[in-house]
Parts: structure tokens; sequence; C-alpha cells
């Protein structure tokens, strides 16, 4: 079984353009785990061996620009690197404020 969890301190309000540090991991699963960080939907950083994310707040992985207010960041982990493989999720919301 392929467990993931996203720990970060209380963050509540964030002001646009700050750099935030995510650092995800997981247990369990069939390596390679892969992991991808989605914001509303938008893909953030897609799959990769790497657990850790840094974002700006101000853009997507297409580098189009994000407006204010909530935001939920998660955290996709998949095992073995596969579409079908294992997966597991974790959320974390906040405000994005100017």
């Amino acid at each position: 079984m392929l467990t993931s969890s996203l720990p970060i301190g209380p963050l509540t309000r964030v002001t646009s353009g700050t750099n935030v540090t995510f650092d995800a991991s997981a247990t369990g699963g069939t390596p390679p785990v892969e992991f991808r960080y989605r914001g509303n939907g938008f893909v953030l950083r897609g799959w990769s061996a790497s657990s850790s994310f840094t974002w700006d707040t101000k853009t997507d992985a297409d580098g189009m620009p994000r407006g204010f207010g909530a935001v939920s960041v998660w955290v996709e982990v998949r095992s073995g690197g596969r579409a079908s493989a294992e997966r597991s999720s974790e959320v974390l919301q906040f405000q994005i404020v100017n």
C-alpha cells in the first residue's frame, strides 16, 4: 500500500511571489516512486523522482499567472513510475494575498 504525506507548518496566508517549499514523503509502493504537484487543478510540477518542490506562488508549470485567493496544493504520488500504478495524494489549503 502506498501512502503519502505533505508536512508543512501552519500555512494560512502567503504573499504572492513568496517562494514556498513543499517536501512530500511516501511509504510503501514499488520503486521508483514519483511525485507530481498540482495547484487548483493546474500542474505546478510534472512527475519527478524528487519529493521536494519550490513554488513561486505566481505561476503554474507552464508559466501562466495564478491569481489571488484560496489555493489547494496537492502532491500526487505514484508507485512504479507508471500511469496505471498505485497512487496516493495529500492536500494543503491556504490563501495567496497581494
